[in-house]
């Protein structure tokens, strides 16, 4: 096979593979299941943990459509998100209840 000046040859190779790994989707299952611990300790951490576990989980979606894996620690930590926002507003208003 040849190929000329400037052309690309017939058969390039092989596709370079995608990297198989999807940290957003760890990152997400990771921060849903602190923010789920910490909404009953700190709720204010919890609820933020949750909140980002949210957007990591819809990015590690967005991912695993491309990759191929993490859907399903992605979709963990999209559910694990508002169990923990709203765990840690309970605990908050629980809190708040105690002390005042």
């Amino acid at each position: 096979m040849r190929s000329h000046a400037g052309q690309t040859p017939m058969y390039p190779g092989l596709p370079r593979p995608l990297p198989a790994n999807n940290n957003f989707a760890v990152a997400s299952l990771i921060q849903g299941v602190l923010g789920l611990l910490n909404a009953f300790v700190i709720p204010g951490l919890g609820f933020v943990l949750g909140v980002m576990a949210c957007v990591f989980g819809g990015l590690g979606m967005s991912r695993a459509n491309k990759v191929g894996k993490g859907q399903g620690m992605a979709i963990t930590g999209i559910v694990l998100g508002p169990i923990a926002i709203t765990v840690s507003i309970l605990a908050g208003i629980v809190w708040a209840g105690i002390n005042s």
